[in-house]
């Protein structure tokens, strides 16, 4: 079963410096997975980090890098990972084509139409 979509691929539709956020986030948690009594200050500084803001949010569990609630939204939701066998493949090609072949996005980028022709 080869997959459609996944987390990486996601979090790669983002800028460098929030791709490199998500990195340093996911070794955050795997140094504190495997020395769970290691300090944000230790963490830090194991990952080469000066600012120490960063890992103190991420240690107190208020702050994660946007990509990485952009996965666990579509997660939650059960919209990631999309393999080639999911069912609601036809679905969602049937609302990119009405959207893109007889519809659009405004150019203001914050809404999308369909033309209903009855």
């Amino acid at each position: 079963m080869r997959e459609i979509l996944t987390k990486q691929q996601v979090i790669n539709t983002y800028n460098g410096v929030q791709q490199e956020q998500c990195k340093l986030y996911y070794a955050y948690k795997e140094i504190k997975k495997q020395n769970p009594g290691f300090g944000y200050k230790r963490i830090s500084k194991l990952l080469g980090q000066k600012n120490l803001a960063k890992t103190r949010w991420w240690n107190c569990g208020r702050y994660t890098p946007f990509p990485i609630e952009v996965v666990n939204f579509l997660e939650e939701r059960g919209l990631l990972s999309l393999n080639e066998n999911d069912s609601r493949l036809r679905l969602i090609a049937k609302i990119l084509g009405c959207t893109f072949g007889d519809g659009g996005i405004y150019a203001t980028l914050n809404a999308i139409f369909c033309l209903v022709l009855s």
